[in-house]
């Protein structure tokens, strides 16, 4: 069989065989190379027929990002695994204690280093990490000289809050003021979010235009307040935390719902007994990151609004970039840069929240998604829980499976597959069908046979 003259077989591994293909193609791909219509394309081992090929430059462009969103995706689920197995390592070496599991401890030290699992590496490879970043990708969050007022500290009545402190400092000192500013590498990772959260198209865009501006801006860019409302179970929170993942950031909810005092943000009074240090400090100061992202969940039904203990009332000072840069926790008395924090609130009733607040925020109101947009977070849901589960299945639930569940909300998607997965495991079974699924799930699709073998 004769050879295409614009193409080299990819079964061939003669070294002979290559060097004369190459030569005998080389003039033939040059005639189209020369012209500014056509570029060569790699194709990556298990994609191909071909090791390369000519193609348009904007055919190149779609293959490219193809091939860098299947890169992301195989790095996304390798590092879930890694993870899943440290936490798993984790878990055995508290329960091991003492008596044996050295691997597992090994293993749990290990996850330390690399932050997967407490989120944060430990201070020596977290000075090491740190030195190679440019400039931009590190920001000051503190004073250096600010941490003294810890070691001043030592006169301090209460034992435990002298303790503390002093614990604190040492900390502190050995890790210094600076923290790591992350961001993906590539845009395509943020788009590709609009796979599994269709109806988020335009909060991802304007995550994604701040991310572009960040790789070309000479300082570290932040993203500004979001507030995000829509009805319950449209996948607000869900998405937050899936945003946090695809921008390498640690990721804290807070409950606003159960927030009684600002306490929980900025710390308490130093002259408690039982002070304690607020969220801002614990991520910025105890974490590796200058731009977490902290969901403020359910804003809307923040308590105490309007009293002199209102939970929301420091969140003026904190969604402002002028003010958050100086913020003061008051268990520690230290002044913090908290301007480049990720905020965004979730709600069901915008207009339950004070306009003093809303208008420090970019508002995006979420509305459930429509029948396409649904079979789209029906898969990414179903696939989610399926891998929340912890189990290795025969097989991953099927298209009819997904399509079942695509009328319901993300919650409850979410929920109803981890049951249906945790029934099929107490059974025996190593995978999931329709049939496992509630009659009132399935409604008037289901036939007459099907009911009464469900029933």
């Amino acid at each position: 069989m004769s050879q295409h003259p614009f193409t080299e077989d990819a079964e061939a591994t003669s070294p002979e065989n290559a060097d004369q293909r190459h030569l005998v193609n080389r003039e033939a791909r040059a005639s189209l190379v020369t012209d500014s219509q056509f570029v060569e394309q790699s194709i990556p081992a298990g994609h191909r027929a071909f090791k390369h090929v000519l193609v348009t430059q904007t055919l190149k462009d779609e293959l490219d990002a193809e091939i860098l969103r299947e890169a992301e995706r195989k790095k996304t689920e390798e590092a879930e695994a890694e993870k899943a197995r440290l936490e798993e390592a984790c878990a055995q070496a508290v329960v091991l204690g003492a008596e044996g599991g050295e691997q597992a401890k090994e293993e749990f030290s290990r996850a330390q280093r690399k932050g997967i699992i407490i989120g944060k590496a430990e201070p020596e490879a977290f000075c090491e990490q740190l030195k190679s970043l440019p400039i931009k990708r590190k920001f000051q969050v503190y004073e250096p000289s600010a941490i003294e007022k810890l070691r001043e500290s030592k006169g301090h009545s209460d034992a435990d809050v002298r303790k503390r402190n002093e614990a604190i400092f040492k900390e502190l000192q050995f890790k210094g003021a600076w923290r790591r500013v992350d961001w993906p590498r590539h845009l395509d990772v943020v788009l590709a979010l609009e796979q599994s959260h269709p109806h988020f198209s335009e909060v991802i865009h304007f995550v994604a235009d701040r991310m572009a501006l960040a790789k070309v801006s000479r300082r570290a860019v932040r993203i500004p307040p979001m507030l995000l409302a829509g009805p319950p179970g449209v996948g607000k929170t869900h998405f937050c935390e899936a945003l946090a993942k695809v921008l390498n950031v640690p990721v804290r909810r807070h409950p606003m719902d159960q927030a009684e005092t600002s306490s929980a943000l900025l710390g308490s009074e130093i002259t408690w007994g039982n002070t304690r240090i607020g969220l801002v400090f614990e991520m910025l100061a105890h974490g590796d990151h200058a731009n977490p992202l902290v969901i403020l969940d359910e804003l809307d039904k923040a308590r105490g609004f309007g009293r002199s203990a209102d939970p929301t009332a420091v969140l003026h000072s904190l969604l402002e970039p002028v003010s958050a840069s100086k913020v003061r926790d008051q268990s520690v008395e230290i002044e913090l840069d908290a301007s480049l924090i990720t905020w965004i609130a979730t709600c069901n009733y915008p207009w339950l929240i004070a306009p003093t607040l809303r208008s420090r925020m970019r508002e995006f109101f979420i509305r459930m998604p429509d029948a396409e947009q649904a079979i789209q977070v029906a898969r990414a849901v179903v696939a989610a829980a399926t891998r929340d589960a912890g189990v290795r299945l025969e097989r991953a639930p099927d298209k009819a499976f997904v399509l079942a569940l695509a009328h319901l909300s993300a919650r409850e998607i979410y929920q109803l597959t981890g049951s249906v997965i945790a029934q099929a495991v107490r059974q025996g079974r190593g995978a999931v069908s329709l049939d496992d699924l509630p009659v009132e799930v399935l409604g008037d699709d289901v036939s007459s046979a099907q009911r009464l073998r469900l029933h």
